[in-house]
C-alpha cells in the first residue's frame, strides 16, 4: 500500500503563532518559505513527530530508525505549548492518503510522567497523534497513539553543525562498515552530481563521519584533504545524501515498501546557488525513483525561481508534482494565495531597513487588447475575481491598453515588430477561429485570449465568439 501526506490543519487555538492554516503536500517537493520566526520548522517538526517505523530491523544510515519526535527535536514550553483544559487545547489534524482513502492524526501536547534510570518520576511534555477513525486505524493495524507507518527522515540543522567546534577527540572517521557496495557508489555519484570535489585513491569510496556523544553522523566520499576541513556546504550535503542512500536501501529490505517522507530544514544552508540548482534537479529525479516526498524550508530566492517555473509537460498534464507554500505576516501567519517569485522576493525584501533593498523596483506589465470593448471584459473579469492590487497578487502593476485594431491586425503587429513578444495580448476570442492563429497562440506565452464558452471548439464560428 503507499502512503502519502496529504495536508495539515491548524485548528481554531493556536499552537505557537499557528491557527486556522492548512498546508496540502506535493507528491514529490513542497517548499515551505517565510521569514525568519513565521513557523516554518514547527510545521516540519510536526509532520515528523506522526509518522514513521519504529523496527528495529530497518535502520538508516545515520543508525537511527525511520521516525522522529517533536520533543527531541524541539523544546516544548510547560507554560506557552501546554494547555491544561480540553477546550483551550491546540489540535492539528495531520491527513495522509493511503492509496485514495484519507486517514487523519489529531496531534495535541500532552503530559506524560515516566521513571528515569534512577527510578525518579519525572513529568514531560510529548506531541501525541491520535488516531481520528478508530474502525479506520483498525482496518490499518494503526494504534490510537501509533505513527502513521510512513518511513519518515528529519534533517535539522545539527547535520552542519561546524566540525571546529567538536574536540577531535570525539570525532571518528572510520571506513564504513555495514553498508552495501551499491549504496557507497550511490553516494559518491549524488556528491558529483552537485559539486565538485578531490577523490582520494582509496579503495573504499566512503567514510564514517561520526561524533561520539551526538546524533550528528553521515557517509562522506573519500577525501584527498583530511575531511575535518570540508565546508558547511559539504557537511549538510553529506546528511541529506546519506539520507537518500538509507531509503534506497530501506526500499530493497523492505517486502512492501510504502514510500517515503524526508524532511529538512533550511536546505540551502551553506551552498552556492548553482549547487541549490543541481540539488534541486538530483532531488526531484531521486523522490520519483525513491518514491519520497521531499518537504524542507528555505530562504533562498534561487530555489524559490526553480521550484515556480514549472516544466512544460507538467502544463500540459495539468499535474503539477513540486509547490512552494510561502508564509506571510508573522504576527498571525497566513498562506500566500498564488505565490509567484516576484511576490515572494517582495516580502522578503520588503522587510529591509536598507532603502536601496526595499525600494525595490515593481515592473509595469503591458497588456493590449483589441478594443474598448475587450478591456472592458477584462476589467469586470478582475473584478468579478476580487484582484485589485496587482502589485500584491503578481509583484507587477498592470497597465491595460486599448489599441482599437481587429484580431488581424493584432496578429501582423506580433509578426512584425519584437516589441510585442514582451508584452501580454489579450485578443477577443474569435482570434481562435483560424487553425494558423490558434497554432501562433499556443506557441508564444504572451497571448491570452478572453474566454470562450464552454460549448465552444475549434469549429465554432467567429460570428458566435463574441466576449
Amino acid at each position: 500500500m503507499n502512503i502519502k501526506l496529504k495536508s495539515i490543519k491548524f485548528g481554531e487555538n493556536k499552537f505557537r503563532k499557528l491557527q486556522k492554516l492548512e498546508i496540502i503536500f506535493s507528491d514529490r517537493i513542497t517548499v515551505i518559505g517565510g521569514l525568519n520566526g513565521i513557523g516554518k520548522s514547527t510545521i516540519l517538526g510536526l509532520i515528523a513527530n506522526c509518522s514513521g517505523i519504529r523496527s528495529s530491523q530497518y535502520k538508516s544510515y545515520f543508525n537511527a530508525l525511520f521516525q522522529a519526535n517533536f520533543q527531541e527535536l524541539f523544546h516544548l514550553d510547560e507554560n506557552d505549548d501546554y494547555k491544561e483544559k480540553i477546550e483551550d487545547k491546540s489540535y492539528i489534524d495531520i491527513t495522509y492518503l493511503f492509496d485514495n482513502i484519507e486517514f487523519t492524526k489529531r496531534c495535541s501536547v500532552s503530559r506524560h510522567s515516566d521513571k528515569n534510570s534512577e527510578g525518579d518520576l519525572i513529568t514531560r511534555l510529548k506531541v501525541v497523534p491520535r488516531t481520528l477513525d478508530k474502525q479506520l486505524g483498525s482496518q490499518f493495524e494503526i494504534g490510537e497513539s501509533a505513527k502513521v507507518p510512513l518511513p519518515t527522515l528529519y534533517l535539522g540543522m545539527s547535520r552542519m553543525t561546524p566540525i571546529k567546534k567538536k574536540k577531535k577527540d570525539r570525532i571518528r572517521l572510520t571506513k564504513v562498515r555495514n553498508i552495501e557496495e551499491v549504496d557507497k557508489i550511490y553516494i559518491q555519484q549524488l556528491f558529483k552530481d552537485v559539486i565538485t570535489f578531490d577523490v582520494s585513491s582509496s579503495e573504499d569510496p566512503i567514510i564514517d563521519h561520526d561524533f561520539k556523544g551526538s546524533k550528528k553522523r553521515s557517509k562522506l566520499p573519500s577525501l584527498k584533504h583530511n575531511t575535518f576541513s570540508i565546508s558547511l556546504g559539504q557537511d549538510s550535503l553529506s546528511g541529506i545524501f546519506t539520507a537518500l542512500a538509507s531509503f534506497k536501501k530501506l526500499k530493497r529490505e523492505m517486502d512492501v515498501y510504502p514510500g517515503g517522507l524526508l524532511i529538512i530544514d533550511e536546505i540551502d544552508a551553506g551552498l552556492h546557488h548553482i549547487a541549490q540548482i543541481r540539488l534541486m534537479h538530483l532531488l526531484k529525479k531521486e523522490a520519483r525513483r525513491l518514491n519520497l516526498q521531499i518537504v524542507f524550508t528555505t530562504h533562498s530566492l534561487t530555489i524559490f525561481k526553480h521550484i515556480l517555473t514549472l516544466p512544460e509537460s507538467q502544463i500540459e498534464k495539468g499535474s503539477v508534482e513540486d509547490t512552494v507554500v510561502y508564509l506571510h505576516n508573522t504576527p498571525a501567519p497566513k498562506i500566500l494565495v498564488n505565490p509567484n517569485y516576484l511576490r515572494i522576493k517582495n516580502n522578503q525584501l520588503s522587510q529591509s531597513k536598507d532603502p536601496d533593498i526595499a525600494s525595490s523596483e515593481v515592473p509595469m506589465v503591458k497588456i493590449y487588447l483589441e478594443d474598448d470593448e475587450g478591456k472592458f471584459f477584462l476589467e469586470k473579469i478582475f473584478s468579478f475575481k476580487n484582484i485589485n492590487d496587482f502589485k500584491a497578487l503578481y509583484g507587477a502593476e498592470l497597465n491595460l491598453i486599448s489599441l482599437k485594431v481587429g484580431c488581424s491586425s493584432l496578429m501582423n503587429l506580433f509578426k512584425a515588430d519584437k516589441y510585442f513578444s514582451t508584452v501580454v495580448i489579450v485578443p477577443d476570442n474569435d482570434i481562435l477561429s483560424e487553425e494558423n492563429n490558434r497554432k501562433t497562440i499556443s506557441q508564444h506565452k504572451q497571448f491570452c485570449p478572453l474566454p470562450s464558452d464552454k460549448s465552444f471548439n475549434e469549429n465554432t464560428p467567429s460570428t458566435d465568439r463574441n466576449p
